[in-house]
């Protein structure tokens, strides 16, 4: 299916309106600031491999449930992991669990609609399209849920929201 692309000029703008926020930058330092992402939100960072550069503050990740590609890669080069460990505001327990563990359910994801949810992704096989349409797929299929939830509820609006891929 096609999905919609556009230029944003006004990155907090784009990042405070956001369900979705995928990064895959070459940044030194964070481009988007835990002070802009809403409840909900689910949050990729994939483009650095740097133990000391970042694509995001610590703000989010610590506010964030965390899962990684692989904790042997994040412990060794994330910056968006271990700059916040080195500042003492986050442990390694603070990573959920590795996308594997996600996808079989050996880990838990959202407990809540409002909980936000990051994925630090280091290796390269991870940006395949292929791989991000399904990972995008489940995202989707689970805030689907929570909005089916509320409108069942009478908390949204029934046919207000919708998300589909």
């Amino acid at each position: 299916p096609e999905l919609p692309v556009r230029v944003a000029t006004d990155l907090e703008a784009v990042a405070r309106s956001a369900d979705v926020i995928s990064c895959a930058t070459a940044a030194k330092e964070p481009v988007i600031l835990g002070a802009w992402v809403r409840p909900g939100t689910h949050t990729d960072f994939i483009g650095n491999h740097e133990r000391k550069n970042r694509e995001t503050d610590t703000d989010l990740v610590v506010k964030s449930r965390v899962y990684v590609d692989s904790r042997a890669n994040t412990m060794n080069e994330a910056g968006e992991i271990l700059l916040p460990i080195e500042e003492g505001r986050i442990t390694e327990g603070h990573v959920i669990g590795e996308l594997a563990d996600l996808c079989s359910g050996r880990v838990g994801g959202r407990r809540t609609a409002g909980e936000i949810t990051l994925l630090e992704a280091e290796r390269d096989e991870l940006k395949a399209p292929d791989i991000v349409k399904r990972i995008w797929k489940r995202e989707i299929a689970e805030v689907s849920k929570y909005i089916e939830n509320a409108q069942a509820n009478g908390w949204v609006p029934k046919g207000k929201y919708k998300y589909e891929l």
